[in-house]
Protein backbone atom coordinates (compact mmCIF):
# COMPACT_ATOMS: atom_id res chain seq x y z
CA UNK A 1 0.00 0.00 0.00
CA UNK A 2 3.12 2.47 0.79
CA UNK A 3 4.10 1.63 -2.34
CA UNK A 4 1.31 2.83 -4.35
CA UNK A 5 0.70 5.61 -2.45
CA UNK A 6 4.17 6.56 -2.88
CA UNK A 7 3.60 6.18 -6.73
CA UNK A 8 0.44 8.12 -6.88
CA UNK A 9 2.48 11.24 -4.61
CA UNK A 10 5.21 11.01 -6.03
CA UNK A 11 7.70 10.94 -2.79
CA UNK A 12 8.76 8.51 -0.22
CA UNK A 13 6.17 7.09 2.03
CA UNK A 14 7.74 5.17 4.97
CA UNK A 15 6.14 3.16 7.65
CA UNK A 16 4.66 4.94 11.03
CA UNK A 17 2.25 5.48 14.13
CA UNK A 18 -0.55 5.25 14.47
CA UNK A 19 -2.85 6.67 17.35
CA UNK A 20 -6.30 6.90 17.29
CA UNK A 21 -7.70 9.28 19.62
CA UNK A 22 -11.89 8.71 19.02
CA UNK A 23 -13.47 11.23 21.08
CA UNK A 24 -16.63 12.37 19.02
CA UNK A 25 -20.15 11.15 19.63
CA UNK A 26 -22.62 11.57 16.83
CA UNK A 27 -25.70 12.86 18.07
CA UNK A 28 -29.15 12.45 15.72
CA UNK A 29 -32.46 13.70 16.55
CA UNK A 30 -34.02 10.35 17.27
CA UNK A 31 -30.90 9.19 19.20
CA UNK A 32 -31.32 12.03 21.88
CA UNK A 33 -32.69 10.05 24.75
CA UNK A 34 -30.29 7.50 23.94
CA UNK A 35 -27.08 9.86 24.11
CA UNK A 36 -28.75 11.84 27.64
CA UNK A 37 -29.21 8.46 28.95
CA UNK A 38 -26.66 6.30 27.68
CA UNK A 39 -23.29 7.93 26.97
CA UNK A 40 -24.00 10.86 29.04
CA UNK A 41 -24.66 9.20 32.29
CA UNK A 42 -22.04 6.51 31.51
CA UNK A 43 -19.27 9.82 31.16
CA UNK A 44 -20.66 10.71 34.66
CA UNK A 45 -20.60 7.78 36.29
CA UNK A 46 -17.89 6.40 35.25
CA UNK A 47 -13.86 7.17 35.71
CA UNK A 48 -11.34 7.71 32.92
CA UNK A 49 -9.38 4.91 33.87
CA UNK A 50 -13.16 2.72 32.86
CA UNK A 51 -13.53 4.81 30.39
CA UNK A 52 -10.64 4.35 28.04
CA UNK A 53 -8.70 1.38 27.47
CA UNK A 54 -4.70 0.37 27.92
CA UNK A 55 -2.77 -0.79 25.08
CA UNK A 56 -1.85 -3.81 27.11
CA UNK A 57 -5.70 -4.22 27.13
CA UNK A 58 -6.69 -3.39 23.33
CA UNK A 59 -3.11 -5.23 21.88
CA UNK A 60 -5.52 -8.95 21.59
CA UNK A 61 -7.78 -6.77 19.56
CA UNK A 62 -5.26 -4.83 17.14
CA UNK A 63 -3.40 -8.35 16.55
CA UNK A 64 -6.65 -10.44 15.46
CA UNK A 65 -7.71 -7.76 13.20
CA UNK A 66 -4.46 -7.43 11.47
CA UNK A 67 -5.03 -10.69 8.88
CA UNK A 68 -8.56 -9.94 8.66
CA UNK A 69 -7.22 -6.53 7.52
CA UNK A 70 -4.85 -7.77 5.44
CA UNK A 71 -6.80 -10.84 3.61
CA UNK A 72 -9.15 -7.03 2.98
CA UNK A 73 -6.35 -6.02 1.30
CA UNK A 74 -5.39 -8.85 -0.72
CA UNK A 75 -8.98 -8.99 -2.15
CA UNK A 76 -9.46 -5.45 -2.94
CA UNK A 77 -5.64 -5.73 -5.16
CA UNK A 78 -6.81 -8.95 -6.91
CA UNK A 79 -9.89 -6.98 -8.36
CA UNK A 80 -7.01 -4.38 -9.83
Amino acid sequence: MAKQIAEKAGREVRLGHYCDLSDSYHIYGRRQDHFETGFLKLIKERTFEERTWTREFAQQFFDEAKPVIAEKIRRQDEKR
